[in-house]
């Protein structure tokens, strides 16, 4: 084949995969891959494998939405080592390139659209409010570019009876093209489940800390149009059902049941490292406070477990 014959014969060739119908594994098999996904018979959990190779780009898109489709990144597909996404609507797509790191090969996201795939960002030394401003006024930003103002670990926005034994409840809040993005981290390790269906999970002894771990003020998360339940360590011990809700009351301990419930995230049983709950119509009450509460009849302690939630919410507009 002649030189100038390779770019034209590459555009001939067949980028795209059968469409995936069933949970399973995929890989991309041909330079420029694109692997739809079709969830016509519902949800889908999908498994992208490592790449052998560095240099390798290709895409996974929900091309038939029936149900969310969960793609879990082997070997994380960020710094921070994130490995799950979640594809909730028909045309999300996420654009991955393979690179190589100490002899390990990983995957690492060029661009998506439509998930929850944590893009890393950039900081410069000199980028301050003054720039930015005027990097906006020069109409960059309609390039897309993702301008982050810091991700800054908060003082404790939760009471005691929410903090396991391994570590306090973590918050931090970043604010990324206006979305500002709120990251609460719990380590449900030394936290107790009572085995009451529906009642607050938190510590046990003496049982009267309060157990809220976060509260919905506009002022500082904006108003709040996603929340992600999302499991990163197998909770062992206590119940694994569990749900995300906002009450009104700000004096609940373990084993109460929250007032005025409105429930965020379901689990709908067992949750595992891995799996992602996704809301994108939380409608959550201002000033409501955060709890976490049991699904199943588990009576016991947690010896592992670790959950995060986000939140993502936008100023009102002046």
């Amino acid at each position: 084949m002649s030189a100038h014959n390779i770019p034209f014969e590459f555009y001939q060739a067949p980028l795209s995969q059968v469409p995936v119908t069933a949970a399973g594994d995929i890989a991309f098999d041909r330079m420029a891959c694109v692997i739809p996904a079709d969830t016509t018979a519902g949800a889908m959990t999908l498994v992208l494998l490592a790449p052998t190779k560095a240099g390798i780009i290709g895409m996974v898109v929900l091309a038939v939405d029936n149900g969310d489709l969960t793609l879990t990144v082997t070997n994380g597909y960020n710094a921070d080592g994130d490995t799950s996404i979640t594809f909730a609507d028909a045309k999300d797509f996420v654009t991955f390139q393979s690179i190589e790191s100490g002899g390990t090969f990983y995957w690492r996201v060029l661009g998506q659209e439509g998930t929850n795939a944590a893009v890393e960002t950039f900081t410069v030394d000199t980028l301050t409010v003054d720039t930015l401003a005027t990097i906006a006024s020069a109409n960059i930003a309609t390039a897309n570019i993702p301008i982050q103002t810091s991700s800054t670990v908060l003082p404790q926005e939760n009471e005691p009876g929410a903090n396991g034994t391994q570590s306090d409840v973590i918050t931090t809040r970043r604010t990324v093209n206006g979305v500002i993005i709120t990251e609460i981290k719990i380590d449900l390790t030394g936290l107790d489940s009572s085995g009451t269906e529906n009642d607050i999970i938190g510590v046990a002894d003496p049982g009267s800390d309060v157990a809220y771990f976060g509260r919905n003020v506009v002022a500082k998360n904006g108003v709040i149009y996603r929340v992600e339940l999302i499991c990163i360590e197998t909770p062992a011990g206590g119940d694994d059902d569990f749900l995300l809700v906002a009450g009104s009351a700000d004096d609940e301990t373990f084993d109460d049941t929250v007032t005025n419930t409105a429930t965020l995230c379901d689990t709908g049983g067992a949750f595992a490292a891995g799996k992602t709950i996704v809301n994108n119509v939380p409608a959550i009450t201002p000033n409501y406070y955060y709890y976490l509460t049991q699904g199943g009849a588990t009576d016991g302690e947690y010896s592992a477990g670790q959950l995060i939630i986000r939140t993502y919410g936008h100023a009102i507009l002046a």
